[in-house]
């Protein structure tokens, strides 16, 4: 898909659904947790030679991207306190 910046995460999530694996057992509740169920766990590509780590994709976007840029700063500052605290908790888990 090209980045046009013309789609919210909400039309993501929602186009994204019937893709999601059915034994994770998730569905779209407009909450923050969508926002998570992006990366939910390690995902294995190539028969398993290759994991692309949950934390690894959290570090680089949470960590790296928005607490380490001052882009990503800007973001963060307009986020209220409690999608601060679920973003950091990402990390942290």
């Amino acid at each position: 898909m090209l980045c046009t910046n013309d789609h919210s995460l909400f039309e993501i999530m929602l186009g994204a659904e019937p893709y999601i694996p059915t034994e994770s057992a998730w569905s779209m509740q407009m909450t923050m947790d969508d926002f998570g169920a992006l990366m939910a766990a390690d995902v294995a590509v190539k028969g398993g030679e290759e994991v692309f780590k949950r934390e690894d994709v959290w570090r680089s976007v949470v960590a790296d991207w928005l607490l380490g840029s001052s882009a990503g700063q800007a973001v963060f500052k307009t986020l209220g306190a409690a999608q601060q605290a679920y973003l950091k908790g990402l990390v942290s888990r």
